[in-house]
């Protein structure tokens, strides 16, 4: 295992001012620039981020941040490609409520008092940068460049961070939310094919199917008199992870994630009769 921290520079700062673009109502009374979790940078030691310097931060309430542009369901942040997992308030009939924005394998969502997100990144990348998102009073998302740094996946590692609001009458706390994020970081098998295998009762092969991973997925059919099939995802270096398929269970799709850059993305296979 190998994640060395590796300190950001930290401009982090109480925000006081709101933006001027706002939603149709308010946000929730004191939601107003709360840290909403991370976007999730590869980065490697030959270079250095973020660049204040690359025309993409603005001036806001006396420092420099970075909006986020909403690009169909994720963020993107000028200059700083990566990966989305935070949480995001939006207004559906007039009514706020909390949702998650991320990019991440197996995101799981719990809101209320505590509220928490947890998801899993897949990385190959030497240094992993986690910048922390905040959300305006008026809805929008930004980054200020505080956050830390993670030297490689190996064999596997998490970042969590936590937060506690509290709103007092008097002396007296009338209301105490918290928020956790926690993110796991592994590094998974480099998949070039996936190889999809049927077979009948007496185990008898069917058909099979190579997929190259182009796309978002595959919708495949079972051949008639299918009692089971076999996925294997192959690597370069001839190795094969195997996984045994039964038709008829509560799953019917399966995630192969394939590499795309220094990041993956899945490619889902989902069974139909």
């Amino acid at each position: 295992m190998r994640h060395k921290l590796l300190l950001l520079p930290l401009t982090l700062g109480l925000v006081l001012a709101l933006s001027a673009i706002s939603l149709a109502q308010p946000e929730p009374e004191g939601y107003g620039n709360r840290f909403v979790g991370f976007h999730i940078v590869a980065d490697s030691l030959e270079r250095s981020i973020p660049n204040y310097e690359d025309g993409n931060w603005s001036l806001y309430a006396g420092e420099l941040v970075l909006w986020g542009i909403k690009v169909g369901d994720h963020y993107e942040f000028p200059g700083l490609e990566g990966k989305n997992c935070f949480l995001e308030w939006r207004y559906e009939d007039g009514e706020p409520y909390l949702s998650s924005c991320s990019e991440l394998a197996d995101t799981s969502l719990i809101t209320g008092d505590k509220t928490s997100i947890t998801g899993t990144l897949y990385s190959s990348a030497d240094i992993l940068r986690f910048f922390r998102v905040y959300q305006t009073a008026g809805g929008r998302i930004y980054l200020d460049g505080s956050g830390n740094g993670y030297g490689g996946a190996g064999g596997g590692f998490s970042v969590t961070e936590d937060r506690t609001w509290t709103e007092h009458t008097g002396d007296t706390i009338t209301q105490e939310e918290s928020f956790h994020i926690d993110v796991s970081v592994k590094e998974p098998i480099t998949v070039v094919e996936a190889v999809v295998k049927y077979f009948d009762g007496q185990d008898t092969l069917l058909e099979e199917q190579t997929l190259d991973g182009v796309g978002d997925g595959a919708e495949l059919s079972l051949p008639t008199g299918t009692a089971w099939a076999l996925i294997e995802e192959h690597t370069a270096e001839g190795e094969a992870v195997r996984t045994v398929y039964t038709p008829g269970g509560a799953d019917c799709t399966h995630t192969v994630w394939f590499p795309d850059g220094l990041f993956y993305r899945p490619f889902v296979l989902t069974f139909s009769p």
